[in-house]
């Protein structure tokens, strides 16, 4: 069994499988030929196929919508409500989402044969690697339900004092957690909205302000960074899957653009680093943290045309945030 995991972007994998004529799966295959790192890497090992909930609802075209919960009265005041506000919401996402007839199997799988009647023969392999083995898990409607609670209590509006004891007691923690689950959802925007919070604390006391604050912020605002779309591949890529042992590589394989997807690694790595500031002031939790993040399993990107041809190669591990 090869050590490495393959994801697809959803952007390359309807491309590769949905060519009338079936070009776009040969193109791939002749590009990975040509370059014998990845012929071996890919197309001579059995790569074990990893998709994320958020792809297996993009892949089947799924919108989820999402529900406006409001706080009751008695919990919208002070900070030492953060952590029953982040219950109360969390609890009603949950019983929202778990009530939605269009994440119930049967709804997932009846989609799965609208779209696979679009998929060319010569990849049908890919897809049932990609989807049709997602939906043959039992637990997938429990992941489904507890991703997008996930994405939804880290985008929730609460209060600056709530988030701010958010941040210290759950979120800067989640980045560091050793899950087979949680590893697999992208924190790439929750560290963006804690580095956020956090800047603007700094600038009302310079006295918690972490190194290289202002250069970080600087390339917060930058263009590139403004056109976020999908984060699973980012965070998949730099962060690899816990296995319960160690973590995995990743070979994440996208159309996005190359210069794109570089800001976006070198950003998370600078954010990553960044948020694990927040813990400094606690000795064995900063030591237990840099070491956990020192174990990530930074993987490859695949930067692949239209045609699905691989054109550019993106080595995380060799790649750098900003200093």
């Amino acid at each position: 069994m090869a050590h490495e995991l393959l994801f697809l972007d959803n952007n390359f994998y309807r491309r590769l499988c949905t060519s009338k004529d079936g070009s776009t799966f040969q193109n791939w295959v002749i590009s990975l030929n040509k370059n014998e790192q990845l012929r071996k890497l890919i197309l001579e090992n059995s790569l074990e196929p990893y998709i994320t909930p958020f792809a297996i609802l993009e892949g089947l075209g799924i919108t989820v919508p999402y529900p406006e919960i409001k706080l009751p009265q008695h919990l919208k005041q002070g900070a030492h409500n953060a952590v029953n506000q982040f219950s109360f919401v969390d609890g009603e996402a949950k019983k929202y989402f778990a009530s939605l007839d269009t994440l119930k199997i049967e709804n997932l799988q009846q989609r799965f044969l609208e779209q696979s009647e679009y998929t060319h023969q010569s990849a049908k392999a890919i897809e049932r690697m990609h989807l049709m083995n997602g939906l043959q898990d039992t637990n997938l409607p429990n992941k489904l339900i507890t991703s997008l609670s996930f994405d939804y209590v880290t985008k929730y509006q609460y209060s600056r004092e709530c988030r701010k004891g958010l941040r210290a007691l759950i979120f800067v923690h989640w980045l560091f957690l050793q899950n087979s689950l949680m590893s697999g959802f992208s924190k790439y925007r929750l560290t963006k909205a804690m580095w956020e919070d956090a800047y603007e604390e700094m600038q009302q006391d310079p006295s918690v302000k972490i190194e290289k604050a202002d250069e970080i912020h600087k390339l917060m605002k930058l263009k590139l960074h403004k056109d976020l779309l999908d984060t699973d591949l980012i965070h998949l890529a730099v962060h690899g899957y816990f296995n319960n042992e160690a973590y995995r590589k990743i070979i994440c394989i996208t159309c996005d653009d190359y210069e794109t997807i570089l800001f976006r690694v070198r950003i998370y790595k600078t954010l990553y680093n960044a948020c694990l500031s927040f813990v400094r002031e606690s000795d064995d939790i900063y030591s237990k943290y840099e070491t956990v993040l020192n174990q990530f399993a930074n993987g490859l990107i695949l930067i692949c045309n239209n045609n699905c041809e691989v054109i550019q190669l993106i080595n995380v591990e060799q790649t750098n945030g900003f200093s």
